[in-house]
């Protein structure tokens, strides 16, 4: 039988160590909400009013991305914006996406102090992550600016997903496969077209129906904290 027992020591730099992750302020995403308020349930999702919809009657209705929103949260990977919202729609910053995929590895902010972006301050809410993304070469800037408030497009988040899947040895993907199937297939850029490849060939994202009935991957689109949400869920499932 396994000693359940902790050294006090232990358990209090357990508790010194949380208060750091859920105490650095982050906008939306990352670890900004208290841990008690997600693991008092298995179903976080419900509290988010913009996820489990109740109206006036009683009626309940659920946003389509539910499911992987409330996996992201149990996971602690993305937060709610506020205890009881969690903003599905809102279109994905850079700072908001390696603040997502520093939680995903589980980076101890505490150990970056400092930003080698000039738009990127040490205080900022994101400077650890970006600074960890930075390391780790899943994200960078360019002449000196992370821009970390400018929106990314769907294939920019899909190439810093397959960045940070290379550091899980989750890289793999069917030599074989292309994205001929898709009606926008050119309008991928070719330096993110392998990660492109892993995602679709992995069944990390599926595309979009367009107009005609044809699928579209919409690369160079926004992306929302839902589709995110839905992205990570899918890639957990695939690895």
């Amino acid at each position: 039988m396994k000693n359940n027992k902790k050294p006090i020591s232990f358990v209090v730099s357990l508790i010194i160590v949380l208060g750091i992750f859920v105490g650095t302020g982050t906008v939306g995403i990352g670890p900004s909400a208290a841990i008690d308020s997600y693991a008092s349930t298995t179903t976080p999702a419900i509290r988010m009013s913009d996820v489990h919809i109740v109206t006036i009657g009683g009626a309940v209705t659920k946003h389509w991305g539910y499911d992987a929103i409330n996996f992201v949260l149990k996971k602690y990977w993305m937060n709610g914006t506020s205890d009881k919202t969690f903003s599905p729609d809102v279109n994905l910053t850079r700072a908001m996406v390696a603040q997502t995929l520093a939680n995903m590895a589980n980076y101890f902010p505490n150990g970056y102090k400092d930003s080698i972006y000039t738009d990127v301050k040490v205080e900022d809410w994101c400077s650890p992550a970006i600074s960890w993304a930075t390391q780790y070469k899943i994200m960078g800037g360019e002449d000196g600016k992370f821009l970390p408030n400018n929106l990314m497009a769907r294939e920019d988040v899909i190439n810093a997903l397959y960045q940070y899947a290379k550091t899980k040895n989750h890289a793999n993907y069917n030599m074989s496969m292309t994205l001929d199937q898709f009606t926008d297939a050119t309008n991928v850029g070719s330096e993110v077209k392998t990660a492109m490849l892993w995602a679709t060939s992995n069944k990390i994202i599926s595309g979009k129906t367009s107009a005609d009935g044809g699928q579209m991957l919409d690369p160079k689109g926004n992306i929302t904290r839902s589709e995110l949400a839905s992205i990570l869920y899918a890639y957990d499932n695939a690895f």
